[in-house]
């Protein structure tokens, strides 16, 4: 006999006033809408950006919402119009909640870069707590050969790795060199490696390097010295492929990417990095001053006071404004 949830639970919010925390409160039990899933929640990963919307790092859009998008559970509710999943399913809730799907990126199979995009945890509230909402269609449903704990993760740090991955178009038996080896990193290099890559890893965390060499890279390294590893000494890396998994897709770059001539996924590689460039690598675009314009004006009508001989000269300053001088030539 299915048991019906309860009206309120616990949850954990991010409130706009108390920056830097997370509080407990007693939240009313979400309503899927016509279109959505209510999941109980069994495990919901921690990820960076859920810290930076418990601090604030990223423009609050409520002023309290329950963060968390690495949500594993079983759909216990659905609404009017769902046909799948169903009831009693195991299905994670990601990041990306909801798309327009009519604007151009929608129709290019980029909804990621959707303007009207919402996010788990941000614009609605995720995984904190012991019950969410998710729209059907962004649900994923999951395998029954994993753990819950196992499956978690791969709901953020798996989707942006393997998207990446993806993007960087590795030939068979290609050099794909990461940048940085976090959680996402991690796991593009197995799947990488699985697929018969040879995997340089760049990062300053010795214990990364560490972690890469152990799960069969190549080389592991501070990208300032020389690479350390089992294989690929003294090997060039050229060609080869960079991924740039760690934050592919957050919507500072994702507003950023709106906006650029070229979008990212015309360029051979797959990164999209969120860390500052070094100074050596920045390239600004100083808004400029028009220059001084100085030009001699046309020679002087009879009957002006100016002497034979002189040149009037007029000048057009920062403001817009022109001043004329005479000098005597």
């Amino acid at each position: 006999m299915d048991i019906a949830p309860p009206t309120t639970m616990p949850a954990w919010v991010a409130a706009v006033a108390r920056r830097g925390e997370i509080r407990c409160v007693e939240l009313p039990v979400p309503v899927p809408g016509p279109d959505d899933l209510l999941v109980k929640v069994r495990v919901c990963g921690v990820c960076r950006t859920d810290l930076h919307v418990r601090d604030a790092d990223l423009p609050p859009h409520r002023e309290r919402v329950v963060p968390g998008h690495e949500a594993v559970g079983e759909v216990v509710a659905v609404g009017g119009r769902v046909a799948g999943p169903r009831m009693g399913s195991r299905v994670g809730i990601p990041w990306l909640r909801r798309t327009c799907g009519m604007c151009r990126y929608c129709l290019r199979g980029r909804e990621n870069l959707c303007p009207s995009s919402l996010y788990t945890g941000w614009d609605a509230d995720g995984g904190y707590a012991p019950y969410a909402t998710v729209p059907a269609s962004y649900a994923y449903e999951l395998p029954a050969a994993y753990t819950d704990e196992e499956l978690a993760p791969l709901l953020c740090a798996g989707i942006i790795g393997f998207r990446a991955l993806s993007r960087a178009d590795l030939p068979e038996g290609g050099l794909l060199g990461i940048y940085g080896f976090g959680a996402s990193a991690h796991l593009t290099a197995q799947v990488a490696l699985a697929q018969g890559a040879v995997v340089h890893v760049f990062t300053r965390s010795p214990a990364a390097q560490a972690l890469a060499l152990q799960l069969g890279a190549a080389s592991a390294s501070d990208p300032g010295t020389p690479a350390r590893g089992t294989a690929g000494r003294g090997h060039s890396l050229r060609p080869c492929w960079f991924a740039r998994p760690d934050r592919t897709g957050s919507p500072g770059q994702r507003r950023h990417a709106q906006h650029r001539r070229h979008p990212p996924d015309r360029h051979p590689a797959a990164r999209l990095p969120t860390a500052p460039l070094p100074r050596a690598h920045r390239t600004h675009r100083r808004r400029q001053h028009p220059p001084r314009r100085t030009r001699l004006s046309s020679p002087p009508r009879p009957g002006t006071d100016c002497a034979p001989g002189s040149r009037s000269t007029t000048s057009t300053t920062r403001t817009g404004r022109s001043t004329t001088s005479r000098r005597a030539g």
